[in-house]
């Protein structure tokens, strides 16, 4: 018949190796794969038990045991053995063991054992390297645990020079001030305090366990938020040194986001606005609505930025090199700084700039993240 003609040459040309045995487990048939995997030829197999030809020092004889088990209460079994072929070189040969049936009377067995010593090996060399990546991994962490602890006692003393600090403004506000100048204190107790602010995301951010912290989104009045850091931004420039105009379409636009972090990108971008200016200080500020986000974009009218340096813009240590931003205090970090915390807080950003026109900064704020 066809199916028997298809079974038979599927049992001999496949590459594992198959042997049928009596219910004495004599070897009654072997095709080609298993004088391929064994080295056994087919006369030397007949009338042998598996265990006869295969077994040596490392066969576990638990798992022998295991097997006779199964074959005694006729299972099906599948297990993993030490077998060693007829040079005597050992291999990991994985069984199917399952019973054979003619005519519905039980005739033996039928064994299929495929080699997995290749397996098996690439297991053991993938357990070494991952041990090892373990104790470089510990080694890093230790490191890294260190350099923490020693900025947590930096922290620790700067808090205390920016609180000393403090002191001396809130002293200062004891004493009689004109307009201007409660003004002036004023402004600089806030930069005192967005100080202290900073400094706490410089612990939170150093701590290995970082995204382990709880989130502390909540809502925000952008129009407010970027309000206050013009101001912080401002404080040192006279108000006939800048001009700024606030074109927003809702301004009770509110998101549920990082305070923290979205202030630190709103600081970040007017800092930049502001530092890289010509005579004068021109700052625009528009909000438009949509249906998920507010559009928010932050032009300045400033020195602009080159194009080799725009499509660089958010890698580390970026900065221009015309004769304006060489005479001018940075080291590039700031906008590699506000493209990691818009990805964090899911804010799509783009710049555009024209050199000596001015930057265009677009930031599109999820109403809220989810």
């Amino acid at each position: 018949m066809l199916s028997n003609y298809i079974h038979k040459n599927v049992i001999t040309d496949t590459s594992h190796s198959i042997i049928y045995t009596n219910k004495l487990l004599e070897i009654v048939f072997v095709n080609d794969g298993w004088v391929n995997q064994t080295g056994y030829s087919k006369n030397e197999s007949l009338g042998k038990t598996p265990e006869q030809l295969l077994a040596g020092p490392d066969t576990e004889q638990k798992k022998l045991s295991t097997i006779y088990s199964a074959i005694r209460e006729n299972k099906r079994i599948q297990i993993e053995i030490i077998n060693y072929k007829k040079n005597g070189r050992k291999y990991v040969a994985f069984l199917d063991i399952a019973p054979i049936q003619i005519d519905g009377k039980a005739f033996g067995w039928m064994y299929v054992s495929i080699d997995i010593t290749k397996y098996k090996n690439g297991l053991k060399i993938c357990k070494k390297k991952n041990d090892k990546l373990n104790i470089q991994f510990k080694e890093l962490l230790n490191i890294y645990q260190k350099r923490e602890n020693e900025i947590a006692g930096l922290s620790h003393d700067l808090r205390n020079v920016i609180h000393q600090l403090s002191a001396s403004y809130e002293l200062i506000a004891l004493e009689k001030l004109t307009g201007q100048q409660r003004n002036i204190h004023d402004k600089a107790s806030n930069v005192i305090d967005t100080a202290v602010i900073l400094l706490d995301e410089i612990i939170r951010l150093n701590k290995i366990n970082y995204h382990s912290d709880i989130n502390r989104f909540e809502k925000i009045n952008l129009y407010n938020m970027i309000k206050d850091c013009l101001s912080r931004a401002l404080i040192s420039q006279s108000k006939e040194n800048y001009r700024i105009k606030y074109h927003f379409s809702n301004m009770d636009a509110t998101v549920i986001s990082d305070s923290v972090l979205l202030m630190r990108i709103f600081t970040n971008i007017i800092s930049n606005a502001v530092k890289y200016k010509k005579d004068t200080i021109c700052i625009s500020v528009f909000l438009h609505e949509y249906k998920t986000h507010y559009r928010i974009n932050i032009k300045d009218a400033g020195i602009g930025i080159e194009e080799n340096v725009l499509k660089n813009i958010f890698a580390h240590y970026e900065r221009g090199e015309n004769f304006l931003t060489n005479t001018i205090k940075g080291h590039g970090l700031g906008m590699s700084i506000v493209k990691s915390l818009c990805d964090e807080l899911k804010i799509k950003l783009s710049v555009n700039s024209v050199p000596n026109k001015g930057t265009n900064v677009s930031l599109n704020i999820p109403k809220k993240i989810t």
